[in-house]
């Protein structure tokens, strides 16, 4: 797909591993939005460690807070291209 080579994939690549992480495990839960507590159990992380990295994904404008305690992506689709990205399974 011509939007996961280059639309996608750049700003997948724009993220530390951390970041990555995080929004793997946020492409993970059920629904979006996603709750920052289901994040942070996909992660094995407690909410309070997640936090900062959920702070750098919305500063990079890669997700946003949709209601308190809750996160969605910002880039429409993105969570369906992590999912089917090879990284999603590597990761």
């Amino acid at each position: 797909m011509k939007l996961d080579n280059g639309f996608f994939k750049v700003r997948f690549d724009r993220l530390t591993l951390r970041q990555q992480e995080y929004a793997i495990a946020m492409a993970k839960v059920e629904k979006l939005p996603a709750k920052s507590g289901d994040i942070a159990k996909t992660l094995n992380i407690s909410v309070k460690k997640a936090a900062p990295i959920r702070a750098e994904l919305i500063k990079k404008e890669i997700a946003y807070r949709s209601e308190f305690g809750k996160t969605t992506f910002s880039v429409p689709k993105f969570d369906k291209y992590l999912r089917r990205a090879e990284k999603f399974s590597s990761v």
